[in-house]
């Protein structure tokens, strides 16, 4: 048996993927539901309490539709996008003339990105975290107005610690390129990832892997002890051996 610590999306994919292969898994999780961080909230509308949209790519496409999960789309005209920022919520350029011509960027700040763009990459770069090629490339003002909310809204996370290429595959395998960046991101145009979320929010995903899994919910583990080949693991019930073991 295979122990999977954490019922977050990472940890019911991981367990969802071995169960597929025949692989006996088990997951465990502290909190009384699954998820982690992705929570929709249901009131008078749907509301994410954690990341907000999907990047569909057709990978992802096709597995959804394996699960039986709808992409919503957004409607027409609902694009515009807000980040608060000292108080006040400002509107997201959306598209690159608005963001080099409006007042979103300061000039330093757009002329950087400029230099970015024409700068060509290398493979090293690619293997970068999010923050630390935005920095790198673009500078500390566009990690923080606009690549540090979109990973808020995607992934829920410290861009400090996304790696480039795990979150945003394309635009690593631009920056690994030896050509201006924005040449390496213009041939992969093809293949743009598109924002979704799912008929009945994003709580959809975890819900519908942990249905077919065997998740122990309010079962923090507390300590792992090495056993021989495998692992020990202690949680309220007491002690189980697993083969292996997967921090999600």
């Amino acid at each position: 048996m295979i122990a999977i610590i954490g019922a977050g999306v990472s940890g019911l994919s991981c367990a969802w993927w071995l169960q597929r292969q025949g692989v006996a898994v088990r997951v465990f999780e502290a909190a009384e539901r699954v998820g982690g961080k992705v929570s929709t909230l249901a009131a008078d509308a749907l509301c994410e309490q954690g990341p907000n949209m999907l990047l569909l790519d057709e990978e992802l496409q096709q597995w959804l539709a394996e699960l039986g999960l709808s992409p919503l789309w957004p409607e027409r005209g609902s694009g515009l996008r807000h980040v608060l920022r000292s108080g006040r919520y400002r509107p997201l350029p959306s598209g690159p003339w608005q963001l080099l011509a409006g007042s979103f960027l300061s000039w330093p700040a757009k002329w950087a990105l400029l230099r970015g763009l024409l700068r060509p990459g290398s493979p090293k770069e690619a293997e970068a975290s999010l923050a630390e090629f935005c920095r790198r490339r673009f500078g500390q003002e566009v990690l923080d107005k606009l690549l540090d909310p979109l990973a808020g809204g995607v992934f829920a996370g410290d861009p400090e610690e996304l790696a480039l290429e795990e979150t945003l595959p394309r635009l690593a395998r631009a920056a690994a390129q030896p050509l201006p960046l924005w040449r390496g991101l213009w041939r992969q145009r093809t293949a743009r990832a598109r924002m979704c979320t799912l008929q009945g929010g994003l709580q959809q995903l975890p819900q519908r892997l942990a249905r077919d899994l065997d998740v122990r919910l309010g079962a923090p583990v507390t300590a792992l002890r090495r056993d021989g080949e495998g692992w020990r693991l202690r949680t309220r019930e007491g002690w189980t051996r697993a083969e292996r073991v997967v921090l999600a």
